[in-house]
């Protein structure tokens, strides 16, 4: 979400990502990247969500992957 502000452009977004897989260096980086490429003040707020990727491959009839 996005919301202006008189001085400022409020961002907030959620991602989906492995426990401390993102620092705070990185959202920093982002944050100063945006400020660059859009020319206003931003203040980004990102909620992470824990996520863990389970798969099940494919198998033949015969039970081999």
């Amino acid at each position: 979400m996005v919301t202006p502000r008189s001085d400022s452009l409020q961002v907030e977004i959620e991602v989906s990502a492995p426990l401390d897989s993102i620092s705070q260096n990185q959202i920093n980086l982002v944050r100063d990247f945006l400020t660059k490429k859009i020319g206003q003040s931003i203040d980004l707020e990102v909620k992470i969500s824990p996520a863990m990727r389970l798969e099940a491959p494919a198998l033949t009839v015969n039970g081999q992957q």
